[in-house]
Parts: structure tokens; sequence; C-alpha cells
């Protein structure tokens, strides 16, 4: 350091520091809004998810023996979520599998949940 002040070359140093780590936290800021929005959408689908295995599980429950009221089905409103439920199986228990679709940036994603349910 000059004892006058600081050179041209050592603001032009700090200038290109800081710049370099502005860009480093708007990249990072970016990324971070990314992925809220991402856990969005899977808080989303597994509420949903988990919405639709009660619905089907007191259905089993109540449809007479052998889990009677279970059946496969969807539902797909427009703009929303879209429901797929599958249902398999015999005897004392049903395999359901239930996919969440949703509408991505660029292209559609889905995520399942997979559980067994009792029959009465």
């Amino acid at each position: 350091m000059n004892p006058r002040g600081f050179t041209i070359v050592e603001v032009l140093i700090a200038l290109i520091l800081l710049t370099v780590g502005a860009l480093a936290l708007a990249a990072g800021s970016g990324l971070a809004v990314r992925m809220i929005g991402r856990g969005e959408q899977l808080t989303g689908a597994a509420t949903l998810a988990g919405r639709r295995i009660e619905i089907l599980r007191r259905q089993g429950t109540s449809g007479g023996p052998g889990c009677g009221g279970l059946a496969s089905g969807s539902v797909a409103p427009p703009g929303q979520l879209a429901e797929q439920w599958w249902v398999a199986g015999s005897g004392a228990a049903r395999t359901v599998v239930v996919v969440i679709g949703y509408p991505g940036r660029w292209a559609s994603s889905s995520d399942s949940v997979a559980t067994v349910i009792r029959c009465v």
C-alpha cells in the first residue's frame, strides 16, 4: 500500500474479487429458489398421496368383506396435480400404488407412494 492511498491495481483487484463474490451469491440464491419450489411440489404431492391412501383405506374397511370397495382409478383436474392409483392383490390385503403427476418447467414429473391396506 502506498502511504498516500491505494494504487489503481489494488482497487481493480478488490473490485474483481467483489464482483466474483456477488455473482456466486446470485447464482446460489437462484438455486435456492428452485430447490424451495421443488420442495413445495414434493410436499403437495405427498399430501395428496396421503389423502388418497386414507380414502382408499376407508373404502377398504367399509366396502364389505374382502376389500370390496377398493378399485383402481384416476383424477386429473385441469391445471392441478393429477392422481392415479392402482389396487392389486387378493385375500386379506391389497397393495395400493398412488402416483401423483405434476407439470415441471420443461417436462412433467411424478412421484409415487406404495402401501398395503389390510382388509377387514
